[in-house]
């Protein structure tokens, strides 16, 4: 994860919310509502999502690139209350060690907690119900840890075929639209389920949103598992048939800072 040296400016945030029409327009209408600040657009609109960027000299930055439906708005943690009933946020590690492929993908469930009353502050909790170890995961990584983490969440009844699921992830940034609408495979032949979507969040920016630092403990998360799976201190169930060679679930209690 990339830090920012002590006494080192931080870079201005840019927010923006993009849309495109659903039919062809000479110009279009935004109001904005100052109470709730909630944008309304006049025509319908396809693929809307609220972006947190900086500027860099090779060019913007994305830091968090999250889903809307319905009225939009530019508060992150507004967005994830409004469009979607579960949260969770994966990242997939993977190392060499002594000859053997070991990839860790880290699961988060992001619950939000009672707001301070005092503060006006949005509170949450990120609970870790397991950790998957493999030896020898198949390319890409990252997209087959997207699936075979929905499949155990899935499975375990963690989530249910009507919730509405937004999924944090960190990488794939240009093709989570087409993942998004079911028009490309996540990987081989699994698209994501009707009532999934990817969020986007950079693991350079753990404190910049709910997203950002759900995504950053997934990642530490995974990164410890590894460490265990370094060690041998993880016992694994070979498997035929699956994109990896060997498996297993662990379960986390917390992850450490």
């Amino acid at each position: 994860m990339g830090k920012r040296h002590k006494g080192t400016p931080r870079k201005q945030r840019a927010l923006f919310v993009q849309a495109t029409t659903t039919r062809e327009a000479t110009e279009i209408v935004i109001t904005i509502d100052r109470a709730t600040g909630e944008i309304r657009f006049d025509q319908p609109m396809a693929d809307v999502y609220l972006g947190a960027s900086y500027d860099r000299a090779k060019g913007p930055k994305i830091l968090s690139r999250v889903p809307q439906h319905g009225s939009p708005t530019f508060d992150v943690a507004a967005a994830l209350r409004q469009n979607f009933d579960v949260v969770c946020a994966v990242d997939t590690n993977t190392t060499l060690s002594n000859g053997i492929k070991y990839s860790a993908t880290g699961v988060l469930i992001v619950r939000e907690a009672q707001n301070n009353s005092q503060t006006g502050r949005v509170d949450w909790n990120f609970d870790v119900p397991f950790c998957i170890l493999f030896q020898g995961l198949a390319h890409p990584e990252e997209n087959r840890g997207w699936q075979l983490a929905l499949e155990i969440l899935y499975a375990r009844n963690l989530i249910k075929e009507t919730d509405r699921v937004g999924l944090i992830v960190d990488c794939d940034l240009g093709n989570i639209p087409d993942y998004n609408n079911r028009i490309k495979p996540v990987c081989e032949a699994f698209y994501l389920p009707p009532t999934v979507q990817l969020i986007y969040a950079s693991t350079d920016a753990g404190n910049e949103n709910v997203a950002n630092n759900a995504l950053y403990w997934s990642d530490r998360v995974a990164a410890q598992c590894l460490e265990k799976a370094n060690a041998n201190a993880i016992p694994f169930r070979t498997q035929e048939n699956a994109p990896f060679t060997a498996v297993a679930i662990v379960g986390v209690d917390r992850a450490e800072p």
